[in-house]
């Protein structure tokens, strides 16, 4: 796909004879794969996006439009994302550009969320699950960009009105759940870096939407999200639900998608 430029589709790995393939897809199991090009905005390509899936799946023309446009809106992102650190230092009226970028970065983004979910739209199961978190983690970032609007060029953001907003969007995402839940904030106003900001921020999107598809069982319920400061000047960010509780596991942590990607997330913080 890199080298010609073309999608490449291939249904069944083990009976592709002439395949030279590194071990990542037999480590993984892979049997079937979609690769399209992640086009340059100018000079090189960036990429290739691929989807692989450890059953046989008769990837179509359907899936390539999809990964195609899903593409080039990255590599849109991308190219945004290198012109708003090379400028930062170039132009004058910076806050200006600043908030302009952060807009097309947002866009982005929410192009990519409404991508995503109508591709969901095409699935069941487990597929539809793995989509749906996907588009969470998306939303997820662009709520970031939406609080950088207006701070120009500023290196920190206030966590706590971040969290508040977020916490307004989550149930939204959670809509076609049985269980009527209530979220709440109570956030004070903690300045932090942007990385954190967004790393804390996916911490919080993936407790809750666990809270959402594990603790009430159908039941009504609250999740409540809580960020204090403490007179040392540390603050303490608390995720908690008045759900059924669960069993502490290790193995559980380490390897379940939503609980070992948080445990990852956080430790990347060094809260």
């Amino acid at each position: 796909a890199y080298t010609s430029g073309k999608p490449v589709i291939i249904r069944n790995i083990n009976t592709a004879n002439n395949l030279i393939l590194p071990a990542f897809y037999e480590d993984h199991r892979v049997v079937s794969t979609v690769d399209v090009l992640i086009p340059a905005i100018e000079g090189l390509a960036f990429g290739v996006l691929e989807i692989d899936s450890t059953l046989q799946h008769q990837y179509d023309e359907h899936d390539i439009n999809f990964l195609t446009g899903f593409a080039n809106v990255l590599a849109e992102a991308v190219a945004t994302a290198a012109r708003m650190k090379s400028l930062r230092k170039a132009l004058a009226d910076k806050d200006l550009l600043a908030e302009e970028l952060q807009h097309r970065v947002r866009n982005n983004l929410q192009t990519v969320g409404r991508m995503l979910e109508s591709y969901a739209r095409t699935m069941t199961g487990q597929a539809r699950d793995g989509i749906d978190s996907i588009v969470r983690r998306v939303t997820t970032l662009g709520q970031v960009y939406d609080s950088l609007l207006g701070v120009g060029l500023s290196e920190t953001v206030d966590l706590g009105h971040y969290l508040v907003t977020l916490c307004t969007t989550l149930p939204g995402l959670q809509a076609e759940r049985a269980s009527p839940v209530t979220v709440e904030c109570r956030a004070e106003r903690v300045m932090l870096e942007l990385d954190h900001v967004a790393t804390l921020g996916m911490v919080v999107s993936e407790l809750v939407a666990n809270s959402y598809e594990h603790a009430f069982a159908g039941r009504p319920g609250t999740v409540t999200v809580t960020l204090a400061k403490s007179k040392s000047g540390s603050a303490k960010l608390t995720v908690a639900d008045d759900g059924y509780g669960m069993v502490y596991n290790p193995l559980l942590l380490s390897t379940g998608h939503g609980m070992g990607l948080v445990m990852r997330l956080v430790e990347r913080t060094g809260s």
